[in-house]
Parts: structure tokens; sequence; C-alpha cells
């Protein structure tokens, strides 16, 4: 993501910040209330198609989601490895470990949009039309 100060540049900051505002809430909502984060997942995609820059929005919402499912994840391994250390004690989580890089590669993914992995290049690249 390029920091730019015109009207486009603050549009796509915009457009990314408000994508990952609804990844954030998708997330946590799919959490708590399953039906309601499908209900805003739904929502945000439409407000995502329907105005801004597509990609950077994709990029926010990928990085909100992903991180909320990271942090998890993370905090699941952790704590049963904690409790696994304690005499009687049992995680009754199952191996989370596909899980956590499941929502690391989301993570990533969002992170590679968000700062123009594979971005189509503008008009002031170098390339050299060949006929």
């Amino acid at each position: 993501m390029t920091v730019a100060t015109d009207a486009s540049g603050r549009e796509r900051r915009l457009t990314w910040f408000i994508g990952l505002v609804i990844g954030l809430a998708t997330g946590t909502l799919l959490l708590t209330i399953g039906v309601v984060g499908i209900a805003v997942l739904v929502l945000g995609i439409v407000l995502l198609l329907r105005g801004g820059p597509r990609m950077d929005g994709a990029g926010g919402f990928l990085t909100g989601f992903g991180l909320v499912w990271t942090v998890l994840f993370f905090n699941v391994k952790m704590n049963c490895a904690t409790l696994g250390a304690l005499p009687g004690e049992t995680c009754t989580a199952s191996d989370t470990t596909l899980w956590l890089v499941g929502s690391v590669v989301i993570l990533f993914l969002g992170l590679l949009v968000t700062f123009g992995f594979g971005r189509a290049r503008g008009s002031g690249s170098s390339r050299v039309a060949r006929r």
C-alpha cells in the first residue's frame, strides 16, 4: 500500500480500513454468533464490491479476518501447551496446527494484497510493449 496524499490515495486507505474492520468483525462474530457472522460477511462483501478500490478492500478484509483467527489458534496452542504441562490437567482441544497454519496463510495473503504483490504496474512502468 503506497502512502499518497491525493484523493485516490485517501480512498484506497479508507477502503482498506473498511475491509479491515469488516474482516475483524466477521472473524469475531463467526466465533461468537455464527449466523450473525455470516450475515456480516455477506454484507461486507457487498459493500466492498460496490465502492472503492476492490483490491485494497480485499487486502484489509483478509488481513483482519486472518488476524482474528491467527490470534485465536495461537492462543489455543499456547494454553494447551501450558495446561498439558501441569499435573492432572489436560487440554480438550484437538491438534490445531492446521487451523493455525491456515489462518496465518489468510493473514499473509491479506498482507500480500495490501502491499501490492502481483498488482499491475501503472503507466509509469518501464516495460516496453512488444508488437
